[in-house]
């Protein structure tokens, strides 16, 4: 399930043209932030980093206003994806101790 974070900077990112200066954005930034909202959809929140170090490194000029943010984005959303993850397995270590306290009985 992808969150409304992540639905939120979709929806950014197939909106974005403009850098803070006025002018159209590159075509490679366009690239990458397609190839970002792919790794994002997908829940591959290491490329999705590598993508935004990238992006820093390579597009600060274009990019400034807004990389702080999406670097949040990929925090926020790879933070609640181990949480879900982490309680997933608890229940499931819990039903599975339940099911063999059960059968020795």
């Amino acid at each position: 399930m992808v969150s409304p974070h992540v639905e939120a900077w979709t929806a950014y990112a197939h909106s974005i043209r403009r850098s803070s200066s006025g002018r159209d954005v590159s075509e490679g930034v366009v690239q990458k932030l397609l190839q970002l909202k792919q790794a994002l959809d997908q829940g591959d929140f290491n490329k999705a980093s590598i993508i935004q170090v990238s992006l820093t490194t390579s597009d600060w000029d274009e990019c400034s206003t807004w990389l702080s943010a999406l670097k949040r984005l990929i925090k926020v959303n790879r933070s609640a994806r181990d949480r879900a993850v982490g309680w997933q397995s608890a229940l499931a270590s819990r039903v599975d101790a339940a099911a063999c306290s059960n059968a020795s009985h």
